[in-house]
């Protein structure tokens, strides 16, 4: 009667003297190069997949009159409907929006009031989202023109 031993993948079966038959072993050396390649392979998938989401367009735009400010405790939202640009591809552009949290929010929020009270011009540059649900443009730029 054969000598069997359950082994991890099936049936590792040994001859008389107690050796492991030899393609026993090679296949589990196969098992074990295939799985680490499915796992480099997975790895690969998932870093390329979070860099895509994490990746944000940035540009400036043109020039517009702000039309209103709409100011609520989590953002400030400026309405300019002659600016189009569009780096991040949002819906609708007509509104630019910036956050408390954002770096130099006082800064740019008071440069935006001081540009709307006194109707000049401005320009943006933009970086990601913010605003009402995160669907606008977020301002990390201001520049006023007379």
């Amino acid at each position: 009667m054969p000598n069997p031993l359950l082994g991890c993948m099936g049936l590792i079966i040994l001859n008389g003297a107690g050796a492991v038959i030899s393609g026993a072993s090679s296949m589990l050396l196969r098992i074990q190069d295939n799985s680490m390649k499915i796992f480099k392979s997975g790895f690969y998938i998932l870093t390329f997949l979070f860099m895509s989401v994490v990746a944000h367009a940035s540009g400036g735009t043109g020039s517009g009159l702000i039309e209103n400010i709409y100011v609520n405790n989590g953002w400030t939202m400026v309405h300019v409907p002659n600016i189009e640009s569009n780096p991040d591809n949002f819906p609708s552009v007509s509104y630019f929006a910036l956050r408390p949290s954002d770096a130099n929010y006082s800064t740019l929020h008071s440069t935006l009031l001081a540009a709307f009270m006194a109707e000049k011009p401005v320009r943006f540059w933009l970086n990601g989202c913010s605003g009402q649900n995160n669907n606008h443009p977020r301002i990390v730029s201001v520049w006023i023109y007379k």
